[in-house]
């Protein structure tokens, strides 16, 4: 797979090579043939007869059967743009279907490895019934970098979803860039909706140490939990919420899978607070389980390095279902989403008004722009309206006499 990789990028680098030559050349040989022809002419003007020389005023002087016709310069190719808009329309539909298939065998390696256990776990594990025949493809092909994958039918949870987010190999500006300058990763995302009543009220998460500024302010994770001080593989932390679930969770055999692919875990996220949409789900979950992972370099031969992570999803699940809160923790954890909800509506209501005065100061200076253009009688008028609003809204408002 990697000699296929720098054999098409050599053949692109090629093709683009060839296509600038031709257009170089092209307008190498006219400028090339019209000094020829500039010489020639001069030459012939030194060296003619007189008869050509007449025949040459006559058509200056205006005879329409003996003046000359212009015509191009001799030995100028006519094809050269056109030659190099179809060497790169055949670069980029090459590069599209090197990409689409290059895509297409990491997708298959992800089902020869990984499907397997989530078949084993769920009644109904990719194609939906209407669809599911011997041979079938269990992930959907939602654009060439994007395939996706639906499991259903297990105790504990309403449905496993997964994403392969995977680099645009299709897109050739894209593949010009990513040789200089490496983008996007190829990433696998795994969403497992909770049943409400299999879930305490928790808050978790898995993720590198570096991670942990970033990812603690748009998860919400140091407002429920606090780092635990659990044993884990570096670079990963654990923060959460009970410190009973987090090692409920994290056996040795959970540990011992995130050693084996320490590089490739960026998140695992456990939480009662999910405001994200789920793939499959009509209605957003609440509770939710969510891995966000990265795929080995050449993840089509290296595929059976995530294996390992793709037992965790179920594990968690069963684990989940068996935990039980005291009853003091959790009114504890309740109190907590109390007062996080408070907290929003405040900051919301906080930030309504700003808008409101932002967009009140707006509307002010506007009016004094606009007021500042107009000629004397207008503002005599603008003055007038104004004051006659300032009275009635006086009017409205003043002391209410009660009646008895």
């Amino acid at each position: 797979m990697k000699a296929l990789r720098w054999g098409s990028a050599a053949l692109l680098l090629c093709c683009c090579c060839s296509a600038l030559f031709i257009a170089s050349a092209s307008e190498y040989n006219a400028g090339a043939d019209a000094e020829t022809a500039e010489a020639k002419a001069v030459s012939d003007e030194f060296t003619s007869s007189p008869e050509t020389i007449a025949t040459a005023d006559g058509g200056a002087s205006g005879d329409p059967g003996t003046g000359s016709q212009p015509s191009a310069a001799p030995g100028t190719d006519p094809w050269g743009y056109e030659l190099a808009g179809a060497i790169a329309c055949a670069i980029y539909l090459l590069n599209y279907i090197v990409g689409t298939w290059r895509n297409r065998q990491i997708a298959k390696a992800w089902v020869r490895h990984c499907h397997a256990v989530f078949a084993e776990q769920f009644a109904q594990a990719g194609p939906g019934v209407e669809s599911a025949k011997e041979g079938a493809f269990p992930l959907h092909a939602d654009a060439a970098d994007c395939y996706t994958y639906y499991a259903t039918g297990r105790r504990g949870c309403e449905s496993l979803s997964a994403t392969l987010q995977l680099a645009p190999r299709h897109n050739l500006v894209q593949t010009l860039v990513d040789m200089g300058f490496p983008g996007q990763k190829d990433a696998l995302t795994i969403e497992v909706a909770m049943k409400p009543d299999n879930m305490e009220p928790l808050v978790m998460a898995v993720l590198r140490k570096e991670d942990m500024t970033r990812a603690a302010g748009d998860l919400r994770l140091l407002e429920f939990g606090s780092l635990q001080p659990i044993k884990l593989p570096q670079p990963l932390v654990c923060v959460a919420e009970h410190a009973d679930a987090a090692s409920r969770l994290l056996t040795a055999a959970a540990v011992a899978a995130l050693g084996e692919c320490v590089d490739l875990v960026r998140l695992i996220h456990i939480t009662d607070q999910n405001d994200v949409p789920v793939l499959g789900r009509d209605a957003m979950p609440r509770k939710v389980l969510r891995f966000i992972l990265e795929l080995p370099p050449s993840p089509a031969a290296n595929m059976a390095q995530i294996a390992p992570l793709m037992r965790l999803p179920t594990a968690f699940v069963d684990a989940l279902s068996a935990f039980k809160l005291t009853s003091g923790a959790r009114a504890k954890s309740e109190k907590k989403r109390l007062d996080a909800i408070k907290t929003r509506v405040t900051e919301q209501h906080k930030e309504n008004l700003r808008r409101m005065q932002e967009l009140k100061y707006k509307k002010l200076q506007e009016e004094r722009e606009a007021y500042g253009k107009m000629t004397d009688a207008q503002k005599r008028k603008f003055d007038e309206k104004a004051e006659k609003a300032a009275k009635k809204s006086a009017a409205k408002a003043g002391p209410r006499v009660k009646k008895v």
